[in-house]
């Protein structure tokens, strides 16, 4: 049946109790996550952007590196 290939997307929750304060170490607890558990493109995500007439523009990017100072 088509429903049996839909993706279970409720693996896990988020705790505030467990988060770091620090948003490059969670991002960093992700990223390893994804690592571990996407065996195709863990670094790919979706940017979207909005032009001057409001118009949403989406692309997939890779991501290539990061750091305390950003993306």
């Amino acid at each position: 049946m088509i429903s049996d290939l839909r993706e279970n997307y409720k693996k896990g929750q988020l705790n505030d109790d467990e988060i770091s304060n620090n948003p490059f170490e969670l991002f960093q607890q992700w990223l390893d996550d994804a690592i571990a558990k996407e065996p195709l493109d863990p670094t790919a995500m979706v940017v979207s952007t909005v032009d001057e007439q409001l118009q949403p523009h989406s692309r997939v990017v890779l991501l290539k590196f990061f750091d305390e100072n950003g993306f």
